[in-house]
């Protein structure tokens, strides 16, 4: 199922050209304040989030923030892709409930990226949720 779910969205990010894909769910802007050192993402990153994890795009740095919202023990990460040829690993939150972790990437301009918050539990090596695909340009 989750192979379908990024072939679908694969096929997608090669449409999107600007703004986010409709029909995901999305936070909006972060709230204001000064950055922490638990990597908060910028005001006005577009964010996704589901139970247990908030993924936030950086678009000015190509960078991902991802904040682990839930105390069940597993790890929030964020599901990403480009429409160009390049490795896209996954950035993964595994330092608890409540911190935000982000992962530092140096994509292509003018193309598109598209992502998803998941929760995954590393010790069974199993998605507990995944959340929908959320694209923009870079």
């Amino acid at each position: 199922m989750a192979e379908n779910e990024e072939s679908k969205g694969r096929r997608l990010a090669g449409k999107v050209r600007a703004g986010l894909v409709t029909g995901v769910v999305l936070v909006g802007a972060m709230a204001a304040g000064a950055p922490t050192a638990q990597a908060e993402p910028p005001n006005g990153s577009p964010c996704l989030a589901i139970t247990g994890a908030t993924v936030c795009f950086e678009t000015s740095g190509d960078d991902f923030h991802v904040k682990d919202t839930d105390t069940d023990g597993a790890s929030a990460r964020a599901n990403w892709y480009v429409n160009y040829d390049r490795d896209t690993p996954h950035c993964t939150n595994s330092k608890g409930a409540g911190t935000w972790h982000e992962c530092k990437f140096d994509m292509r301009e003018t193309y598109t990226v598209c992502w998803r918050p998941e929760v995954y539990n590393k010790s069974t090596g199993t998605l507990v949720r995944v959340g929908s695909y959320g694209c923009t340009e870079i």
